[in-house]
C-alpha cells in the first residue's frame, strides 16, 4: 500500500432492505492504524455500514476499496462476501455476539481461526488471554453461562484470532453494566496503542467513543450528518447534538 493511501474509502454508499433505505450517499476514508466512531439514533444505518464493509449485506450503489482491493463496486458489478473479507482481513464482531451457547470459550475462540488453520494459533490465543485474563480463568466453560461482559470478551476476542486487518465492532458495550463497558474499552485501547489496529466502533456512548477514536462520524437517516474530532469533542455538545437528529 503506497504511503499516505486510505485503508479503507467509501463513496456514495448506499444499502437498502426490501426498497426501504438504510444507508444514501454515504462517504469516508479511513487511515491505516485509525480508530473511526460511528454514532447516530436507532435506524440510522449504523449496523448496515459495519454490514456492507464485511460483506454481509450487498449494497445497492457505491463503492467500497480496502486499500487496492474492491470490495464493492456497482458500476463494475464487483460485490465481494464475507469469506472473501475475513481472508483479507475484515472481521465484524456483531451485535448480539452469537456466540455458540453449548461451547467452551476456547471453542468459540477456535473458530475465529477457522480459515487460517493452526498457524500461530497457541500464539494468538495467548494474546487474547492477555487481554482479557478473565477468559483464561474461565477457558473451559460454556459461553453460555458467562456474564454479559464476558460474552462480549469471547466475540472480541473470537475476532481477534481472525488476525483482522481493519476490525468492525457493531455496539460494543450494548447491554453491558457501565464498569464493564469501561473495562472492554479500557482493553481495546491498550489493543490500539499496543498494535495500532484499524478499527471502526459503533457505540451508544459517546463518552466511550471519544477516549477510543481519532474522530466520530454521526449518521442521521442514513446519511452522513456530521464529523466531530474526537480530541476536541465536547460530549455534551454531542449529545445535544445526537438527541436533535
Amino acid at each position: 500500500m503506497a504511503a499516505n493511501q486510505p485503508v479503507l474509502r467509501v463513496q456514495q454508499l448506499a444499502v437498502s432492505y426490501g426498497g426501504l433505505t438504510a444507508l444514501d450517499d454515504v462517504a469516508f476514508a479511513l487511515a491505516e492504524g485509525e480508530v473511526l466512531g460511528v454514532a447516530g439514533p436507532n435506524g440510522a444505518g449504523k449496523s448496515s455500514l459495519l454490514k456492507a464493509l464485511a460483506g454481509v449485506v450487498r449494497p445497492a450503489a457505491g463503492r467500497v476499496a480496502f486499500g487496492e482491493e474492491p470490495i464493492f463496486d456497482g458500476s463494475a458489478r464487483v460485490a465481494r462476501g464475507p469469506r472473501w473479507a475475513v481472508r483479507h482481513g475484515i472481521v465484524l464482531v456483531p451485535e448480539g455476539r452469537h456466540l455458540f451457547g453449548d461451547l467452551s470459550v476456547e471453542e468459540n475462540l477456535r473458530f475465529g481461526a477457522y480459515l487460517l488453520g493452526a498457524h500461530r494459533y497457541d500464539e494468538d490465543l495467548e494474546r487474547v488471554y492477555t487481554l482479557f485474563p478473565k477468559l483464561r480463568e474461565r477457558r473451559q466453560q460454556k459461553s453460555a453461562t458467562l456474564s454479559g461482559g464476558e460474552q462480549q470478551m469471547v466475540a472480541i476476542g473470537r475476532g481477534l484470532m481472525a488476525r483482522p486487518r481493519l476490525l468492525l465492532l457493531d455496539e460494543m458495550s450494548l447491554g453491558l453494566a457501565p464498569a464493564i463497558a469501561a473495562e472492554v474499552s479500557s482493553a481495546l485501547v491498550r489493543l490500539r496503542e499496543q498494535t495500532g489496529l484499524t478499527m471502526i466502533v459503533v457505540d451508544e456512548s459517546l463518552k466511550r467513543l471519544a477516549r477510543m477514536t481519532s474522530r466520530v462520524l454521526f449518521l442521521a437517516r442514513g446519511r452522513v450528518h456530521s464529523e466531530l474530532d474526537s480530541q476536541g469533542m465536547r460530549v455534551d455538545e454531542a449529545n445535544y447534538l445526537l438527541s436533535s437528529f
